[in-house]
């Protein structure tokens, strides 16, 4: 068997494995959830998201994420789904909107996952 494929194969068996532990949405996953009406959440600075960022999303800072509740820019009904450059600052963002009461709030994890939501 080719090496690439065993790799190929062990990098999708470790994905399948970690992204729920890492509290990870799929892809899949958030295309079903915005096509109900989730709000995409990029929570990178607006450098990061003036470079570029997935169509349909909006930006709110991490900084400025417990804020956007406060002012009634995110519902505390809506499903929210957040991203970031590697997933880091987007698991603090869920953190902090759970932590304002909301409980439909999901990351997606990594801009570069958040671009595969055009792919489908």
């Amino acid at each position: 068997m080719n090496i690439w494929v065993i790799v190929g194969l062990a990098a999708m068996a470790t994905a399948l494995i970690l992204l729920p532990r890492l509290g990870w949405i799929s892809v899949r996953e958030a295309q079903d959830l915005i096509k109900s009406g989730a709000l995409l959440v990029d929570v990178r600075s607006p450098g990061e998201f003036g470079g570029g960022s997935v169509p349909g999303a909006v930006n709110m800072p991490l900084g400025d994420i417990r804020e956007q509740v406060d002012s009634g820019q995110i519902s505390k009904n809506d499903p929210v789904i957040l991203f970031c450059a590697s997933g880091t600052r987007s698991s603090m963002a869920k953190r902090q909107l759970r932590g304002a009461g909301l409980t439909n709030v999901h990351n997606l994890g990594s801009y570069s996952r958040a671009r595969q939501l055009q792919s489908d």
